[in-house]
């Protein structure tokens, strides 16, 4: 086992998912020593079982018999309630939360927030409830108990105590997605004839399955851009005075036409898409919308073009697009395909005599000794890491650092050819 007893559960953990790999998400789920077998029929699960144990005896894993649970309807596991019906939250876990008292300092309220946390599945927009509290623990934050901490600290305590149930979706049945952002967080979940279902993950297993889902949104947007009246309003007027789209227009309805269209508001589009017109302000607009918005966050060329080619159609889109990712200074800082490359890694040199390259660093923020220290000078023998622990004052001057260096390191091991720093002060100036 690798560095010892402390990673015996990480150990332990793989162990168990890699001889019931070929089980999980079938009809096993393994946490540490806890084995989940779940099944549709009764005759079903007992040729499961007898698979799960199985393998535990061809691996020699002895599960204790008191211990074990078989044929449940409803269980508890990991701070949760699981039943045919769905999931819910453990009434053990939560029943001492009605009697919670009101956080005093920065701990408690991280306390409690992370016991909210770890059921946050179960409260819808729990970002924008827990804001108050969270915003305590920042650092330097002085730590004022207002009104709307106390607002959240009771609904996050109601919303606990009675919280819905997740229940197990029905692929015969149409979903409701329901998504919202503000300032304070990202929200996201799936309704079914009202019921919470599960996060918005799922919406990727319902699209391959061919499911009718219903979005629902509190704004009226289209992918990575926003569309309002007056810019729509904005890109009719500059349509007539496009030279171009003024001729698609008369084109209407002819083979030279072929997937243009008049739409109800007045908006010419190709292929449904809006047709954008040579107007700078317009496309940097549109731009900027794609690139730089809080839900966009610097896309690449490809993935930008994708994007905005859903809503917006114009001759040299492509172009465009990628000329001004090629510009955006920002991708430009951050971005890993612009950085310089790190180049390969070269070996070390290998020292030929000990105390010949030393390296040295302190050790500041101690309790002040009887003789004043403190302070730990911690000097290093890079080729033998034989080393050094001189008490010092974080105050003292270079000389007499110097004087200390010479009694008890060049009187013993000589002068080194080489010295590695953290650059201290008082060794860039004069050392």
């Amino acid at each position: 086992m690798p560095f010892g007893v402390t990673n015996a559960p990480a150990v332990f953990m793989d162990y168990m998912n890699r001889i019931f790999r070929s089980f999980l998400d079938k009809f096993v789920v393994v946490f540490i020593d806890d084995i989940l077998i779940y099944s549709r029929t009764p005759e079903e699960h007992g040729e499961h079982l007898r698979m799960v144990l199985e393998i535990l005896k061809a691996k020699q894993l002895y599960a204790k018999l008191s211990k074990c649970e078989f044929w449940l309807d409803e269980l508890k596991f990991l701070g949760h309630v699981i039943s045919a019906e769905g999931i819910t939250v453990d009434p053990a876990k939560v029943e001492s939360v009605l009697q919670w008292e009101r956080p005093r300092t920065v701990t408690d309220i991280r306390i409690f927030v992370g016991l909210a946390s770890y059921y946050r599945w179960f409260i819808e927009g729990f970002s924008k409830i827990v804001a108050p509290l969270t915003q305590l623990t920042r650092k330097e934050q002085p730590f004022i108990w207002t009104d709307a901490c106390e607002r959240s600290f009771e609904e996050l305590k109601r919303r606990l105590t009675t919280s819905p149930v997740l229940v197990l979706p029905d692929s015969g049945e149409p979903f409701e997605v329901y998504c919202d952002a503000s300032l304070q967080g990202l929200g996201k979940s799936i309704h079914m004839f009202g019921m919470m279902v599960k996060e918005l993950e799922l919406v990727e297993k319902f699209r391959d399955l061919n499911l009718c889902v219903e979005l629902a949104q509190d704004h009226i947007s289209c992918g990575a851009i926003t569309i309002t009246n007056e810019f729509l309003r904005q890109v009719g007027l500059k349509q007539l005075q496009d030279v171009e789209l003024v001729k698609l227009l008369g084109l209407l309805g002819t083979e030279k036409a072929v997937g243009f269209e008049l739409g109800e508001d007045g908006i010419l589009r190709f292929k449904g898409r809006i047709c954008l017109p040579q107007d700078a302000k317009l496309k940097r607009a549109v731009l900027e919308e794609g690139h730089k918005s809080r839900l966009s966050i610097h896309p690449g060329m490809t993935k930008m073009y994708q994007d905005l080619k859903r809503t917006f159609w114009w001759s040299g889109m492509k172009r465009e697009i990628t000329e001004y990712v090629a510009a955006c200074l920002t991708c430009q800082k951050a971005k890993v395909e612009h950085q310089k490359p790190s180049g390969l890694m070269q070996q070390m040199e290998i020292l030929e005599w000990k105390w010949d390259s030393i390296t040295m660093d302190f050790i500041v923020g101690l309790p002040r000794s009887a003789r004043n220290s403190d302070a730990i000078w911690v000097i290093v023998d890079r080729l033998t890491k034989g080393a050094h622990f001189l008490p010092v004052n974080i105050k003292w001057s270079l000389e007499k650092l110097t004087q200390l260096y010479v009694r008890e390191i060049v009187r013993l091991h000589g002068v080194p050819s080489s010295i590695i720093s953290d650059r201290d002060p008082r060794f860039t100036s004069r050392f």
